[in-house]
């Protein structure tokens, strides 16, 4: 635990261990749908689903471990947005494969690693009104959640409409 504290000055910062212990626990519970989301995407597209979930868990724990290192207080998993265009958008409208949808992505995120190295940058999220920010937010959780009802059949599209569908009986309920 002394090491935790010269490494991390968490006395100074008014915390503790339990408490940072129970924020990265909290943390984790809410992003780990993402380890589960991302094969259930990427397979769709000729990916492994075994290899995505192994290659997602290591690289969310690499970068998650890597922001400790730096103290930096961040939890960093794939995208569900970036996944869902990866999937639906580059590889089965546009047709790409995910070979090249992954050189798409690349070159992508060397762009944004190459803004987010200049002011402009911080100049393109001061644009962005609060209102649209909290907008954006309000709208990844209804996609996800959407999702999760396409999934579980509850939600069907058909013709380009949602429709209703048979809720499931969840395995747990009695007959």
């Amino acid at each position: 635990m002394r090491i935790l504290e010269r490494a991390f000055h968490l006395t100074e910062r008014g915390t503790t261990v339990r408490r940072e212990l129970l924020g990265a626990l909290t943390s984790f519970f809410s992003v780990a749908y993402i380890l589960f989301v991302t094969p259930s995407y990427l397979s769709q597209t000729g990916m492994d689903y075994t290899g995505v979930l192994l290659a997602t868990c290591l690289s969310s724990a690499l970068a998650c471990f890597l922001s400790a290192a730096l103290d930096l207080p961040f939890m960093l998993a794939p995208g569900v947005g970036l996944n869902a265009f990866f999937t639906y958008t580059l590889c089965l409208t546009m047709g790409y494969t995910w070979a090249q949808a992954l050189g798409v992505v690349s070159l992508s995120g060397l762009a944004f690693l190459l803004i987010s190295l200049t002011p402009l940058r911080e100049q393109m999220i001061s644009c962005i009104p609060p209102s649209m920010k909290n907008a954006i937010s309000a709208g990844l959780g209804l996609f996800i959640a959407l999702i999760g009802l396409l999934n579980s059949g509850i939600v069907q599209a058909q013709d380009g409409a949602l429709l209703l569908g048979a809720a499931p009986r969840p395995p747990f309920w009695p007959s």
